[in-house]
This record gives structure tokens, sequence and C-alpha cells, in this order.
């Protein structure tokens, strides 16, 4: 959808605005974040501790926020994401789009890469003190207020560092959370899709993660991207289901934002604005899964910046 067909629908109480919740587990730690967005340009950033589920509602940008190329230092205690702001043509001092480290759940740069497009961006965190930076070389520079710390290096993420899009950057932090390319698994799909018009439609391909690292075998999410830009719908339209050893579906979730496994095999995933916890003895029983926050009525608001946030 469009931001002028979702600013027409919000304006003329048509139909509430869609919203979308991502998240980013940190690798060592209980941290996480979580990106809501909805309206399209309206992107708010919270913390979420995933050992008492308690969260810390934080800024707000008004601008996009591709999550997708982000990642968390493996403490959780620093954030790199991508964004943009669309607004250098009509205030020149303000950047058209940018790479920047900051302290979650506030978006506050402590570290800030340029860029004058919208190709690559974002990048990863090879450990708590190397960055990995998915710009071209002569995007490499910091901006001029900033200043890298002594304990901190940046390189680029690769030789094709500065392009693609949310791929391959957003695969490989996949990859490195344990996600596996996988065979077709016709059972993923709980809807048909054969009337829904894509901008881009996908070939059918799988990815999936085991419940647990220490096991090969298992229970497994899996998920399957079904096209991109859905008509008068979300951008991503991706389903996902429980599969067992045998590659049976033992729960589907059907569409979903995003969904993952916590690392004590719980089932996080976020619908309809809502963030959900189905715990790994629950048996897999939808019923019994457990509404962690409701963000679908959230509504942008100004937020104080802590001092903390905005020093390294």
């Amino acid at each position: 959808m469009s931001e002028q067909e979702e600013l027409k629908e919000e304006t003329t109480g048509l139909k509430r605005p869609q919203t979308r919740l991502y998240a980013i587990l940190a690798r060592q730690s209980s941290k996480a974040v979580i990106f809501r967005r909805g309206p399209t340009r309206k992107v708010q950033l919270i913390s979420w501790d995933r050992a008492t589920d308690e969260f810390l509602l934080g800024q707000w940008f008004h601008g996009r926020i591709y999550e997708r190329r982000g990642d968390l230092s493996p403490s959780g205690d620093y954030l790199i994401y991508f964004a943009a702001s669309f607004d250098s043509a009509k205030e020149p001092n303000r950047y058209y789009s940018w790479t920047a480290v900051s302290k979650p759940p506030y978006l506050t740069a402590l570290l800030l890469w340029p860029k004058k497009d919208c190709w690559g961006g974002g990048g990863h965190f090879r450990n708590e003190t190397t960055i990995l930076l998915n710009h071209a070389e002569e995007d490499m520079a910091l901006g001029e207020k900033w200043t890298l710390p002594p304990q901190m290096k940046v390189k680029p993420i690769d030789d094709w560092a500065g392009g693609g899009e949310d791929s391959p950057v957003g695969d490989l932090r996949d990859y490195r959370g344990g996600w596996r390319l996988a065979e077709r698994l016709d059972n993923i799909l709980i809807e048909n899709y054969s009337n829904t018009k894509f901008s881009y439609p996908l070939d059918p391909e799988v990815w999936a993660k085991t419940q647990f690292k220490s096991q090969e075998a298992g229970y497994k999410l899996a998920t399957q991207i079904v096209g991109l830009h859905e008509e008068k719908g979300p951008w991503y339209v991706q389903e996902f289901a429980v599969i067992d050893a045998e590659e049976r579906s033992v729960l589907s979730l059907g569409r979903c934002c995003w969904a993952d496994w916590d690392s004590n095999g719980d089932l996080l995933f976020a619908k309809e604005g809502k963030l959900f916890r189905l715990k790994s003895d629950a048996n897999f029983d939808i019923d019994r899964a457990i509404e962690l926050i409701d963000l679908s009525d959230s509504k942008p608001y100004r937020v104080t910046v802590p001092e903390f946030a905005k020093k390294w």
C-alpha cells in the first residue's frame, strides 16, 4: 500500500492503518528490539527484555527504517540501523539516508554514515567492537559530527558492500541466527494466493530454523515469503509454520509480520500489531499463546532522550 493510500484511509476513517512489528534478538543476552511501523513512514523503536517480557517504549522516527538491514551487537546494547528521511531535496542540510548506531530504544546516532540513496545500507556487528558496514567505498566516511571510538573498528561487510536491498545483508544475519534454506514445503501455506496481486511475485523458497541450536532434527520454524508489495497490503507477505522432524505441519501461524524461536525454545511471533509468546511446553496449542504487548493503537509522540543514550 502506498503512503498516499494509507494516509487517505487513515484520514477518511475507511480503515485503520496496518501495524507491523519486526524484532531483532540479541545473540548473547535476553535483549531484543522491536520496530513498530504504521502508517508507512512512522516507526517506533522498542526495547524488549525476553527474560521478563518487559518493554521500554522509545523514540519515534518520521521516515523509513529498513529493519531487515539492521543488527544488534551480541550484548544487545547497541543497534545498527538504516534509515531514510527522503528530505535532502527539500532541506539541503538534512541527509537523504544513512546508517547509524544507537542505544536502544533510542535512535539518536552515536555514529552515522550518510548516504544519498537506498541501495545497500545497514550492516552487522561481527562482535561488540567490530562493525561490518554495508556501504560502498565512497560512502564509508562518517558524518562530520561523529568520531569513531578508539575501541571500535569498521570494515566493509563484503565485496558487494553497498549493493542489494534487504538482501543479501538481511539473509546473512538470518543465516548467522540459524535459518537455513530448505526444500519447498507446501503445507506451510494456508491461504490461496491465486488471485492476489503482487508487484513482485516470488518463486517458492522456504527457510527453516531448528527450535534448539543443539539439535539438527526436531521441531523447526519454517517460513516462506509469498510475494512482495501486495496490492493494498504489506510489502512482505510472509507465512510461518512449525514442522516436525518428518516435515509435517504441527502449527500453522499463517500470515505473520515476524516469528522466531527464543533461546529457551519458546515460539515468538507478531500478528496484527501484537506480540505473542507460545511456551515450549504448550504442545504448540495456539490457544495457549500469551499476548505480551498490543501496539496496534500506538500514536507518535515526542520522547525525551536521556543523556546516557547520547554518548558512547
